[in-house]
């Protein structure tokens, strides 16, 4: 979930016009706006039919003691008291308002027994598609520090009950912005075997509909992780890619991206045939997404060094894939290993972040967001106004009401 979290917010900018808690790190000084993160203690009356869309926000002209926030898009109306004697630094006013928002749509969505299914409506949908997996992770229990490899062959170690969920960006994404209320269609491959069978199960579990536009490819092996983690250190993952590797351009067609607004792509570092030949099958896809008029988004994976993935020639594969990239998610850890620079030391080096991002932007990506674990996240946004423009859906539509943020020049670190 961890993962998934900037590009379900970001997903859901791009589908609707948001809450500011949403989407408060990307609008740093916008004059006349209000930092809903800095409401204390927030409270909030919604009136009439549940909200369908988050609202957009205006702030009234001066800030007494008790301000009010008014909330609102056409209908229905939502209001937020700002009054003293809330949490301090606003977290309580952010949450309750997202939560309350949610949880109305949510609502709205489940309450009636209605699908959670909006394409028959004429409204657009998020195309998630990539990786998938099945995620097999036993519990484990015994001497803290003991790592997997401590474990001796030959031996017999008591495990208890194993949790079986999906993996991958395709879930990891497509699953919680399903929870969100957002119209999304998953597009991923599974093999004909029982791993497959699990993967698509647990997906209709979420929504009969999620599972509906998967291949299954005949004969094929579904992908799988075992996750052993021990008490006390680091998880070890054993993966196999299985399908992953014969996922190529020709599996996203045209029709499949119809009536969406964003296609976000996921791990193409864990899949053969998307980095096999300079990343030739990566690139047609994307492009073919930017002349259909989708904003698009792009995350990675750590590849394991010694496999073909992590000797491949990183630095020519995102020089030729990120001019069709609007949104570039990874991890530094990631850049770092792909960009063949010195490991960063365990302190988050402002002046590093900045090179990296500098460095993808120079090769056509025009926003970058490097993942930096428990210490947040690192934004920067390319100066050029012509790569913005080129952006599609979201850009042309506006992430806040009417008026559109300016993400020219942007950079700013986000901690968690």
């Amino acid at each position: 979930m961890r993962r998934a979290c900037f590009h379900t917010h970001l997903a859901a900018e791009i589908q609707h016009e948001p809450p500011a808690a949403l989407c408060q790190f990307h609008q740093p000084g916008i004059p006349g706006r209000s930092q809903v993160g800095a409401v204390p203690g927030g409270v909030v009356q919604i009136g009439g039919a549940a909200v369908e869309e988050p609202p957009t926000v205006g702030v009234d002209a001066k800030p007494p003691v008790a301000r009010r926030v008014v909330l609102q898009r056409h209908r229905p109306r939502v209001e937020v008291d700002r009054r003293r004697g809330g949490a301090e630094g606003g977290v309580g006013g952010v949450g309750r308002l997202t939560e309350a928002w949610r949880a109305a749509r949510l609502r709205r969505v489940r309450g009636k027994g209605k699908r959670n299914d909006r394409s028959a409506a004429g409204h657009s949908r998020i195309a998630v598609a990539g990786h998938i997996c099945l995620d097999i992770i036993p519990a484990m229990e015994g001497p803290r520090g003991r790592s997997a490899g401590s474990l001796a062959p030959g031996k017999l170690y008591a495990v208890g009950p194993a949790v079986i969920s999906t993996g991958g960006a395709v879930a990891n994404t497509g699953i919680p912005l399903h929870r969100l209320g957002l119209p999304v269609r998953l597009l991923g491959k599974v093999g004909d075997d029982l791993f497959g069978q699990a993967i698509l199960e647990i997906l209709r579990a979420h929504g009969r509909e999620l599972a509906g536009a998967m291949i299954v490819s005949r004969g094929a092996t579904t992908s799988y992780t075992v996750v052993i983690n021990p008490p006390g250190v680091d998880r070890t993952f054993l993966h196999c890619p299985g399908a992953n590797d014969t996922f190529c351009a020709a599996d996203v067609a045209d029709s499949s991206l119809a009536g969406c607004r964003l296609l976000h792509f996921g791990y193409p570092p864990l899949m053969r045939r998307m980095y096999a030949d300079g990343g030739r099958e990566l690139q047609r896809l994307l492009a073919r997404a930017k002349r259909l008029g989708l904003t698009t988004s792009l995350d990675m994976a750590m590849p394991d060094p010694n496999s073909q993935a992590g000797r491949c020639d990183w630095r020519a594969i995102l020089a030729g894939v990120l001019p069709h990239v609007d949104f570039f998610l990874p991890s530094l850890e990631e850049m770092i290993q792909m960009l063949g620079w010195k490991p960063a030391g365990s302190s988050v080096d402002g002046g590093l972040l900045g090179r990296v991002a500098d460095k993808l932007l120079h090769w056509g990506a025009a926003a970058v967001v490097l993942k930096l674990g428990n210490d947040g996240l690192y934004l920067k946004t390319t100066a050029c106004r012509a790569r913005l423009a080129a952006c599609g859906a979201w850009l042309r539509i506006g992430a806040v009401g009417r008026r559109r943020p300016d993400w020219r020049p942007l950079g700013q670190l986000q901690p968690c």
